[in-house]
């Protein structure tokens, strides 16, 4: 019984980083109090999320939210396998640069060629193709 709770301690503590902060749209809703809906509507108006933080004057908190779930993410993948360490620790570094000079317009965000992250929906297995945004389609 106590390896089974010792166990589920820690797998608990491996994905807790992962599941408290799930999505920029979350993180963005805990800082402002807004629900995650208006911050989503907020960000298909146009506004970046960084553009929603500074209005809402939580622009550095967000920052750091921000770069505590990319390292998350960053971790994450290495575990999985699907980066080195050293891959990490190039994008880490590409990534504590440009954060530290973001203003929250999101210019200039783009990532070097070779640091495609898998962030994105889908993974390149085609389910980024807008399921689960409100736009009436389902997977086949």
């Amino acid at each position: 019984m106590k390896k089974r709770i010792l166990a589920l301690a820690v797998v608990a503590a491996l994905l807790l980083p992962v599941v408290a902060h799930a999505n920029p749209a979350e993180i963005l809703s805990k800082l402002t109090n807004k629900t995650v809906q208006e911050v989503q509507a907020e960000r298909k108006a146009g506004k970046t999320y960084g553009a929603i933080a500074k209005e809402d004057g939580v622009a550095n908190e967000f920052k750091k939210e921000m770069l505590s779930w990319k390292k998350d993410l960053v971790q994450s993948g290495v575990q999985r396998g699907d980066l080195s360490a050293e891959q990490a620790a190039d994008y880490l570094d590409w990534l504590e640069s440009r954060m530290a000079n973001c203003d929250g317009t999101g210019q200039g965000c783009e990532l070097p060629l070779h640091m495609g992250m898998k962030f994105g929906n889908g993974h390149g297995k085609g389910h980024g193709m807008g399921y689960g945004n409100g736009n009436g389609k389902a997977r086949q």
